[in-house]
């Protein structure tokens, strides 16, 4: 990870690479996991998915959480395999079986989306919030943008659409209390633009500045843009 990360050494992904291999050949199921996102992002050499698919199904084996993840991602985007919704699934499931907090997330975004299984906005809240119960601020996340889109609330303005909002908002006010920054970002917006709720210019630039501060590559822009509106600047 020193050459990988330059960490304490100039930054090496070739070399890092190499040191992986021989931890991975005695039997390392991390090294193996790490070995195979290498090969599977190009790091320190050429992209070689089947070479990826091997190590990754050799650290599963072990039991590696990771690797379950990581091959789950494989088949549900098609990197390297044919695309199969299905087998991802059962991945996801078996690394939920493992104690993967984030396998909730993959699987409340399949069921959202029917992939794989019948659309089922129940099943993948259940999954999001679980998820959020135990610590990951996706989960809250995800579950804001459920209600910030309305789903299967009135999209008029009117008391059941503004009580789907301040749930939203709730939900983004944790996960964003947490440091996810699209959250952050989001209730600025809704603050802001009154997307349900009154709208509250104080309130937006705060979560603006917050979301900034967290990464956000244009949520300093719009703070600034929206106190010259109020000619503070």
């Amino acid at each position: 990870m020193m050459y990988l990360e330059g960490r304490g050494v100039a930054k090496d992904p070739a070399r890092a690479r190499a040191w992986f291999e021989k931890a991975a050949a005695q039997g390392s199921a991390w090294s193996q996991v790490q070995l195979a996102s290498m090969y599977r992002d190009g790091l320190g050499g050429a992209v070689d998915y089947n070479r990826a698919m091997a190590l990754y199904q050799q650290a599963f084996q072990s039991g590696n959480v990771n690797a379950a993840l990581a091959l789950g991602d494989m088949y549900r985007d098609g990197r390297g395999v044919e695309q199969d919704y299905t087998l991802a699934r059962s991945l996801y499931e078996k690394a939920l079986a493992l104690g993967s907090v984030s396998a909730r997330i993959r699987l409340g975004l399949l069921y959202l989306d029917g992939l794989g299984v019948d659309r089922d906005s129940d099943t993948a809240k259940q999954y999001f919030q679980q998820a959020a119960a135990q610590g990951e601020p996706s989960g809250a996340f995800q579950m804001g943008l459920i209600y910030l889109k309305g789903d299967g609330a009135p999209k008029k303005r009117g008391p059941a659409r503004m009580m789907t909002m301040r749930t939203a908002r709730d939900w983004f006010a944790k996960a964003a209390a947490q440091g996810n920054v699209p959250s952050a970002y989001l209730l600025g917006r809704m603050y802001a633009e009154g997307w349900g709720l009154p709208s509250d210019p104080e309130k937006a630039i705060y979560w603006y500045r917050r979301a900034a501060e967290l990464g956000h590559p244009t949520a300093g822009y719009a703070a600034d843009e929206l106190e010259r509106s109020l000619g503070k600047s």
